[in-house]
C-alpha cells in the first residue's frame, strides 16, 4: 500500500506543471513552436521587480537574432489593451520601428482573456509586424513580433501561471488572436516563417560588409538574391522592396572583374558594363573587355557595372588605381588602344638607386 501511495504521488508531481524560473536576466524556457514549425524560447532580457516590468524576446530556430519582444508591466484599473496598443510607452516605441499600421481591432486569447490586435509593417525590409496587448490580473502584456509567432504569447502566459503548454494547432482549437494574426501570409499565400526572414536579414547584412570591403560584385549578387526572396516571400513593390533596390543600384557603378573561367561562362560581355578578365594566358583577348594578366596579389573579386552616362575617363582611371593597389598596372594593348592590365614591374623603394 506504501509503494502504491508513493507511485501516485511521483506521477502527480511528474504530471503537475512547475513554474518556469523567470525571474532573472538570461533565463529562459521553451514555449513550443510558432505557427511554420519552428521551436522557439523565450529569454528574460530585463528584469526590474520594483516597478514589477519585465523585457523578455523570443529565439526561434532559423534566426539567431530576436524574432518577438514580449512586455510584462502593472497597469492601473482603466488600462485596456486598445489603450496599450495606442497611448502607452509600448506605442510610442513600436512606432518608432513600425509603419502603416491598421486599425486596432479587439479579440481574445485562448483562455478567453481579452485582447487587442493592430497588423503593421517594419520599417526596415517591410516584413509584416503584429502588435497585441492584453491585461489579466493587473498585469499589462504587450507583445510586438511576426505573425507566426502571435501563438507563442499564449504560451508564454501560460509559463507565467505555472499550467501546460497548450497543445497542438489544431485548426479547431486556435483562439480568434490567432487566426487573425496566422490570416497574414506572403506573396505565396503562406505564412512567412522566421527562416525566410532569418536569411533576409543574414543576406542584407553580407551584401553591406561585401559592399564596403569593395567586394561589389559579390555585393550585387547578394542582394540581387535578397530582393528575389523579398519578392517571394512578400511580394513585388511592397514596402521594403526600394531599400534593396537602392543598395543593388550602388553597386552597379564599378566595373565587373572576373576570372577568364567565370567570363567564358557567361559568354559574353554584360550589357553596360566595363568587364575586366584576369587571367595566365599572356595572348587571350576579347572585344569590349579590359585583360589583366593573373597576380596572386587580389583584385577585388567582383566589382559591377558603368551605367550610361557615367565620365567613363574618370571611371577608368579609378580602375587604374584599384589595378595598382593589387599589383597590376594598366597599358594599351592593341591598335584598338584597349587598356590591358599587366603586372607592376617596379621594384620595392628599398630597391631603388
Amino acid at each position: 500500500m506504501t509503494w502504491v501511495l508513493v507511485l501516485a504521488a511521483l506521477l502527480l508531481a511528474w504530471a503537475s506543471p512547475v513554474a518556469a524560473d523567470l525571474s532573472g536576466v538570461g533565463s529562459e524556457v521553451p514555449v513550443g513552436a510558432n505557427g511554420t514549425g519552428e521551436a522557439c524560447r523565450l529569454r528574460v532580457i530585463t528584469d526590474e521587480p520594483a516597478r514589477g516590468a519585465q523585457r523578455l524576446n523570443f529565439y526561434c530556430d532559423g534566426w539567431s537574432v530576436s524574432s518577438g519582444t514580449l512586455f510584462r508591466f502593472r497597469v492601473s484599473r482603466e488600462f485596456t489593451p486598445e489603450r496599450i496598443l495606442t497611448d502607452s510607452t509600448f506605442q510610442r516605441n513600436y512606432d518608432t520601428r513600425l509603419g502603416g499600421c491598421g486599425p486596432v481591432e479587439a479579440t481574445t486569447l485562448g483562455d478567453g482573456t481579452t485582447a487587442a490586435i493592430r497588423q503593421c509593417s517594419r520599417l526596415e525590409g517591410g516584413w509584416p509586424v503584429v502588435v497585441v496587448a492584453a491585461v489579466a490580473g493587473g498585469r499589462g502584456v504587450a507583445l510586438e513580433t511576426f505573425p507566426t509567432n502571435v501563438r507563442l504569447l499564449e504560451s508564454a502566459l501560460a509559463v507565467f501561471q505555472g499550467k501546460a503548454l497548450p497543445g497542438g494547432a489544431r485548426e479547431g482549437s486556435q483562439s480568434p488572436a490567432i487566426r487573425r494574426a496566422e490570416a497574414i501570409v506572403g506573396a505565396s499565400g503562406k505564412l512567412i516563417g522566421i527562416q525566410d526572414i532569418g536569411a533576409a536579414d543574414a543576406l542584407w547584412r553580407l551584401g553591406r560588409l561585401q559592399y564596403r570591403s569593395g567586394n561589389y560584385g559579390a555585393s550585387e549578387a547578394t542582394f540581387a538574391r535578397l530582393l528575389e526572396i523579398h519578392e517571394r516571400v512578400i511580394g513585388v513593390d511592397k514596402p521594403g522592396g526600394a531599400a534593396i533596390l537602392n543598395e543593388l543600384a550602388l553597386t552597379v557603378g564599378h566595373p565587373l572583374v572576373l576570372g577568364r573561367t567565370t567570363f567564358e561562362g557567361i559568354g559574353r560581355p554584360l550589357p553596360d558594363r566595363q568587364s575586366i578578365v584576369v587571367t595566365r594566358d599572356p595572348s587571350w583577348s576579347y572585344d569590349g573587355v579590359l585583360v589583366a594578366a593573373a597576380a596572386a596579389l587580389g583584385v577585388p573579386t567582383t566589382l559591377a557595372n558603368l551605367p550610361d552616362g557615367l565620365d567613363h575617363e574618370a571611371e577608368r582611371l579609378r580602375v587604374e588605381h584599384e589595378l595598382q593597389r593589387a599589383g597590376l598596372s594598366c597599358r594599351p594593348a592593341s591598335p584598338s588602344g584597349r587598356l590591358r592590365p599587366t603586372r607592376s614591374r617596379s621594384r620595392p623603394r628599398a630597391e631603388r638607386r
